[in-house]
């Protein structure tokens, strides 16, 4: 099958970054068109935490009420020594509320959130086409682009006005453009396991921790309802296949429970970096999200903040419209 479409916007990559950036043009009066390889949500958690300016900005899509059904505020975190002994850190009350309105840092179900974005993309008037991924990319004279895209039963273009590539970290659209990635200095593998509690009496800190020890680095983060994650960061000479066995994953979880307490949902190998596209705009081209910046996991917030303010809705709408700004 084959057809050709035209919007003011095509967006690239429907995760959460690029669904919010389809959903805000689409609630300016903008024609958008958003495409994704995948053609269904991935149904397990990544993303984990989120600070009051990202809730802001689900606020502004009318979804905060939703939001709040699969998310819990976060009351604190800590530093600890490799004793388990607080080296610096912070607890707040719950309820409490920053400038904005919103916790400080709440926990949330990225699945819930991607779900529920798309469903009000949709609503608003996006064409969300799932199944489909970008194969080349042409500049159009006088202005605009054309994409080419891919999919089981599907070979056609479609050309927009303005291209907003969320495609990732591995971003195709940032490959076809030749843009470089300027590598920042950081490279380190992790470890994260995702659990649930068997007992919900289990006492566990109520606050994200840090384990600065000499033996391994490790992370506890508190998710919403029974939802609890670890990471570990593997050392020197340490194998893949070793870390990811059931009994090296019941040994870094002892200090939290045993198997009859916790349930692992999930356990995979991750490779942190800290990196930038060399620009995030290239003529009618915008990066946005993992596919312009990478950052380490602790600074999770602020690549999830940066990736949903990188959207250029805000300035590019006007444009749309024949306004300059």
């Amino acid at each position: 099958m084959s057809d050709q479409r035209h919007a003011d916007f095509l967006v690239i990559g429907c995760g959460p970054v690029g669904v919010m950036a389809a959903l805000r043009c689409a609630q300016r009066g903008l024609s958008v068109i958003a495409i994704d390889r995948l053609t269904e949500v991935y149904p397990l958690p990544r993303a984990i935490g989120m600070d009051d300016e990202v809730q802001d900005l689900i606020a502004r899509t009318g979804l905060i009420d939703e939001f709040r059904t699969y998310s819990t505020q976060l009351p604190g975190g800590e530093f600890t020594d490799g004793e388990g002994n607080r080296v610096v850190g912070i607890e707040l009350p719950l309820g409490t509320v920053g400038a904005l309105g919103h916790p400080p840092m709440v926990t949330f179900d990225q699945p819930s959130l991607e779900r529920n974005l798309r469903a009000k993309a949709v609503a608003a008037g996006v064409d969300m086409r799932l199944g489909l991924e970008a194969v080349a990319l042409t500049d159009l004279d006088g202005g605009g682009a054309r994409v080419d895209v891919r999919g089981a039963d599907v070979d056609t273009s479609i050309t927009a006005r303005w291209v907003i590539a969320a495609d990732g970290a591995k971003s195709t659209v940032r490959s076809l453009r030749s843009i470089a990635m300027i590598d920042q200095g950081f490279d380190q593998t992790w470890l994260v396991v995702d659990t649930l509690l068997r007992d919900p009496d289990l006492p566990l800190p109520r606050v994200a921790r840090q384990h600065c020890s000499a033996d391994r680095v490790c992370t506890f983060v508190p998710g919403p309802g029974g939802h609890r994650r670890g990471g570990f960061q593997l050392r020197p000479g340490e194998q893949r296949e070793d870390v990811l066995a059931a009994e090296s994953i019941a040994q870094l979880l002892a200090p939290w429970g045993t198997s009859d307490q916790i349930e692992v949902t999930r356990a995979a190998m991750y490779r942190f970096h800290a990196n930038v596209a060399a620009t995030f705009r290239d003529g009618p081209v915008f990066l946005v999200g993992d596919a312009a910046h990478q950052m380490p996991p602790l600074c999770g917030r602020s690549g999830q903040r940066l990736g949903r303010c990188d959207r250029a809705d805000w300035r590019l709408a006007p444009r749309c419209h024949g306004v300059m700004v």
